[in-house]
Formats: C-alpha cells, structure tokens, sequence
C-alpha cells in the first residue's frame, strides 16, 4: 500500500471508580512515505498521554476536576533526498506537548 505507515499499534490502560479516573493511552505510527515514487521517507510517531481526575461529591451534587497532558515524538530524521544536491534534514524529537485542565459541574448552585 503506497504512503501507508509500515506498523500502526494503540495500547490504553483506563481506572475509573466513583472519585478518581485515570487513563494512560500510547500510539505508535511507524515509517511512512511522502510520495508514490516512495523517495522522501518520514520518521516514525509517537504520541502518547496521561489523564488524572477526581470528583467530589456532596448532598446530590457533584464537582470534577481533571488534568490532561499530550505529548508527540518524532524518531529519527527526514530520510532521502527532498531535490537533487540536498542532505537528508534532520528534525527535533519532541513535535508538541499540550496540556488541559477540565472542570465540570453537576447540581443547582444556590447563592
């Protein structure tokens, strides 16, 4: 299959009871093409991120507050040549890191 990455694999580990939640979730994209001629080859991928939360409850209402943190990795280096004359160039392994903070609410608010 042209352009298509030679390995793709998930794997996930998830917690949940009733005041903490957590999950930890990893993917890998392997070696993959720019080009049908298959001359540019990119780097494999990976990605991977953690979530952690806890929910307060209190007389029929209930408070969460969570934490999320996203990472993206690259291995190895842009290979072939992108145009005659050209070095393969060579990439920075982290792509882009993103964190969240999440809050929800479930219940009247009496003031």
């Amino acid at each position: 299959m042209q352009r298509q990455p030679n390995v793709l694999g998930n794997l996930g580990l998830y917690y949940k009871d009733s005041l903490f939640d957590a999950r930890c979730l990893i993917s890998f994209t392997g070696r993959t093409f720019t080009s049908d001629l298959n001359n540019i080859e990119l780097p494999t991928i990976t990605s991977s991120g953690w979530t952690r939360a806890y929910t307060y409850v209190c007389r029929g209402r209930s408070a969460r507050i969570g934490i999320s943190v996203y990472i993206c990795s690259q291995h190895g280096r842009l290979g072939g040549l992108a145009s005659p004359g050209h070095a393969a160039e060579h990439r920075p392994g982290l792509l882009h890191r993103r964190q969240v903070l999440r809050g929800r609410h479930h219940g009247s608010i009496v003031l």
